[in-house]
């Protein structure tokens, strides 16, 4: 029994190693040129393949929560995977801050701000001009109740700004 495992193991290694070769073969391209059409499966693939390689720095930079009240609050592309790889919470449960929530009128950016200044989360992780980092509420709130960020850039140059609430803040 244990043999035949072992078999069919081996073949679906194969079969998963010829199907990848078979897909990088028909819909892969190592870069993309801006004008030029792909089909949808590459732009899959490329969205699919997206890393974070700025992972490791800011979670270091985190560290482990101190408290139940250490929560993070930021962009809904990030902010989740450091929530989970650090142990901490989101601030105000506010997990979906995908900013067409916010641009379409469906939620107030000013209540957004008030929610999470009033959770005052000791970390806010955004990318400037992009998500809730684009929201001129988020913002002013980060600038006013912040320090100065710390900012991470990945291997293709967008930056990642990691606000910590400031010390003397009664809330904190």
């Amino acid at each position: 029994m244990a043999v035949r495992k072992r078999a069919l193991a081996a073949g679906s290694a194969r079969c998963t190693r010829g199907l990848a070769a078979a897909i990088r073969a028909l819909a892969w391209h190592d870069e993309r040129v801006i004008g030029r059409r792909y089909s949808n499966l590459a732009y899959l693939l490329w969205h699919e393949s997206r890393t974070l390689d700025v992972a490791p720095a800011i979670v270091e930079a985190l560290g482990p929560p101190r408290d139940a009240a250490d929560t993070l609050f930021g962009d809904s592309g990030t902010v989740p995977l450091m929530a989970l790889l650090t142990g901490r919470s989101i601030a105000a449960n506010e997990v979906d801050t995908n900013v067409q929530r916010y641009v379409t009128g469906f939620e107030d950016p000013a209540a957004l701000a008030s929610r999470i200044d009033s959770a005052a989360p000791r970390f806010v992780l955004l990318r400037p001009g992009f998500g809730v980092g684009g929201l001129p509420e988020i913002q002013r709130m980060a600038r006013r109740a912040y320090a100065p960020p710390r900012v991470f850039e990945d291997e293709r140059r967008r930056s990642y700004l990691l606000f910590e609430r400031r010390t003397g803040d009664p809330r904190r």
